[in-house]
């Protein structure tokens, strides 16, 4: 929704020659005055001509009811202070400078009738410069704004049936769904996690735009919907391209005329509502439907429909519906341009000591006002940034000129503007007050950025894991004959585990001993005969043969699998092998020492380069859900990087906290999952307490200490690397959608 602007919300304004009120001014007949019921301080003023509302104060409207072109500006002005009661409450009275501000406000709007010989010349002059400002406002490609329909005959044909949903009865209907939905979402947390991850994958990312943009149009429907159902109308309708991402809007800014801010604020909520009520729907569907297609887009509805209008829609810091349901609740109206005007007399009067006169509430909303500024400047601060790296990362070319339309138009114009307002302060600060205020803080920041050291820690995902298992591989293929291990036991080195049979092996070893027998007598033989040449090359016969045997016989004693160390052996389904066909090298089991036990941390190759020296360096690991920390002593350190997933349980796919993403070989077919960036793995050793504390596989995070650095050269580096992962999951994310 249009926002409203008010005399008041606009502090002082300067009145140039051509502002001048005229002789008898009076109020363009075509313009619609109503007030509102929740707030006698105040009322709207509609100009039908040009779709904008004003909100303007009682003793404003005093002024502006007096001006009916038959009296001059201090006839005005005597009988607006009549009706104020002036005469017996000397504050509420207006002064000729107030009516000369206002007139000349109402002057600059064009809300009085012009009768000036040159009017048609300032006219013309005030389209050029609203023309200018479209212009400049098109520079910013990261938010455009086209309208496309009027929808106002299409919402009064659906209104009738959509009128019983709109009443108060409906409400409990609305809250049992929601609430309800709230129930079976939490009722089912290991499912929510599964899907949860499964948003991450980029193939889902087109179905989830197809989602929004269902859920999307039904918001929008929803608040011009209950504005006609209030009585209000909606001229306009059409897009918002946020980075080339369609956002539906409907123009419902004719419900500032509704008496009762409760309608406003009902107005503003209804997309909102609709959204939530969607959400509830979705969950039953996602929680109670057959797995498929159904659930997953009943997951994506419930998704968007719950987090996304509470994260932006909600969100008072950006004018959306919660800004307006915040500006309705509060009674202060324009709070935006309200509470930056606060914001900047506080800052003029730091920077100058002259105070400026600004609209007060001379309550607790003052407090409000400005608190609210400064976090709408932050929030601003922020979404620039956002919206430029994103611009930047995702549109590469056109993302290069959005990034700098949108700095042009909500950082340089702004900062040009605020500055030569400065200039043309006669009461600018000199410079030695500059230097006090501003120059100071600077270098104290300054300083801080370069001399101060902050060794942000790094915290990455980590599993608890035995230390050097010793893994039990056969040493020749054979049939299980016997077990003589379970899974559990405690064995000794070199402890048969199992037996295994293989006939013709040992035939072949038989064989290899027969032959080698009559190879040796047959070297004696040419010995006897002084056959030299005979004799050398039966001696290499019986070489090749003899390390043939030594070899078979290898494989007979490894046909008694042995345990590699001493410790406790795993093997789950050991019991299960008798009888069963072992090949060469198949693995059985580990067997590990239960009292030594470490954990492998898996760093962001990012974040690798922040790492102190970590030779025999103590990190901390904290266990997820019961927080406890434990100890741990760096032991070694992968030497390089790599997607390959070395630990499933860390992996998104597995249920852990690492995304990845999925490969595809070469001809389509699935290929599991790799991490979306080169990790790598820290191995440090648990000591006996906290070995025994933690049982293998639980996950948690460890805390490694980092190299001193500054705070700038901190938030430098974390700034990059941060950047550099935006951009790389990107293009993997555009790369996989283009396979």
């Amino acid at each position: 929704m249009a926002p409203v602007v008010s005399p008041a919300a606009l502090g002082t304004v300067p009145v140039a020659p051509t502002d001048r009120p005229a002789a008898r001014p009076r109020l363009r007949p075509e313009l619609l005055v109503g007030r509102d019921d929740t707030d006698p301080e105040s009322c709207v003023v509609e100009d039908p001509v040009t779709e904008r509302f004003y909100r303007i104060g009682r003793r404003e409207l005093a002024l502006v009811e007096a001006l009916d072109g038959r009296r001059d500006l201090r006839g005005a002005l005597a009988e607006a202070n009549r009706r104020l009661g002036a005469a017996s409450r000397p504050r509420a009275a207006l002064t000729p400078d107030d009516a000369t501000r206002i007139v000349a406000w109402l002057g600059h709007e064009r809300l009085l009738v012009d009768d000036a010989p040159d009017a048609p010349e300032r006219t013309v002059d005030a389209i050029r410069r609203r023309g200018r400002a479209r212009a400049l406002r098109w520079l910013n490609l990261v938010v455009i704004r086209i309208a496309l329909v009027a929808p106002d005959r299409f919402l009064a044909r659906l209104l009738p049936h959509a009128r019983p949903f709109l009443g108060r009865s409906s409400a409990f209907v609305w809250l049992a769904v929601v609430l309800s939905g709230c129930v079976v979402v939490l009722a089912h947390p290991e499912r929510l996690t599964a899907a949860a991850v499964e948003v991450l994958y980029p193939q889902r990312w087109l179905g989830l735009l197809a989602v929004w943009l269902v859920i999307k149009i039904a918001h929008e429907i929803a608040h011009g919907l209950v504005c006609k159902h209030h009585g209000g109308h909606v001229h306009e309708a059409g897009v918002m391209l946020v980075l080339l991402l369609p956002v539906g809007y409907v123009d419902a800014t004719s419900s500032w005329r509704f008496p009762s801010r409760w309608q406003r604020a009902h107005v503003a909520a209804a997309g909102m509502l609709t959204e939530l009520f969607l959400a509830g729907i979705a969950a039953w569907v996602w929680a109670f439907g057959p797995d498929g297609v159904a659930s997953r887009i009943a997951f994506d509805a419930m998704l968007i429909a719950s987090v996304s209008t509470l994260l932006f829609n909600a969100n008072p810091l950006v004018r959306f519906d919660g800004y307006f349901i915040l500006c309705d609740l509060l009674r202060i109206p324009n709070l935006y341009p309200r509470a930056l005007r606060r914001l900047g007399a506080v800052t003029r009067r730091y920077l100058t000591g002259q105070s400026t006169p600004t609209p007060r509430f001379g309550d607790g909303r003052d407090t409000v006002v400005l608190v609210y500024g400064v976090a709408a400047v932050l929030w601003r601060c922020l979404v620039v940034v956002l919206l430029v790296v994103g611009a930047w990362t995702m549109l590469e070319g056109v993302g290069a000129i959005a990034a700098a339309g949108a700095v042009v138009t909500m950082v340089l114009v702004p900062t040009v503007r605020a500055l030569s307002r400065l200039a043309a302060d006669p009461a600018r600060p000199s410079v030695a007050r500059l230097g006090s205020r501003v120059g100071l803080p600077l270098a104290l920041v300054a300083g801080t950025l370069v001399l101060v050291d902050w060794p942000l820690p790094i915290t990455a995902p980590a599993v608890v894991e035995h230390d050097e298992p010793g893994e039990v591989r056969t040493d020749a293929s054979g049939f299980v004959v016997e077990v003589r291990a379970g899974d559990g036991d405690r064995v000794a080195p070199g402890h048969p585990i199992l037996v295994l049979a293989n006939p013709a092996l040992l035939a072949e070893v038989e064989a290899l001993t027969a032959e080698l027998e009559q190879s040796r007598l047959a070297a004696g033989a040419h010995l006897s005969a002084k056959s030299q040449a005979a004799y050398q090359a039966e001696v290499e016969r019986a070489t090749v043969i003899e390390r043939r045997l030594t070899e078979r016989r290898a494989r007979v004693e490894g046909l008694t699998v042995r345990a590699p160390r001493g410790g406790v052996l795993l093997a789950r389904d050991i019991r299960t092998l008798h009888g069963t066909h072992l090949a060469l090298g198949t693995a059985v089991g580990v067997v590990v020492d239960p009292i030594r036990k470490r954990i492998a941390v898996s760093v962001d190759e990012a974040d690798a380069g922040r790492l102190a020296p970590l030779d025999q360096a103590r990190l901390e690991f904290r266990q997820d859900g019961s927080g406890a920390r434990f100890p741990a002593v760096v032991e070694r350190i992968e030497p390089r990087a790599s997607t390959l997933i070395q630990h499933p349980m860390l992996a998104a796919s597995g249920g852990g906290p690492i995304p990845v993403r999925a490969e595809r070989g070469a001809r389509g077919e699935d290929a599991g999952h790799a991490y979306l960036r080169p990790r790598l793995v820290v191995q440090a050793r648990l000591d006996a307490e906290a070995a025994a504390a933690l049982p293998v596989g639980v996950i948690g995070r460890a805390r490694l200490p980092t190299a001193e650095r500054s705070v700038g050269e901190t938030l430098l580096r974390t700034t990059r690397d941060w950047l550099a992962r935006v951009v790389e999951r990107a293009r993997d994310a555009a790369g996989t959608l283009t396979r």
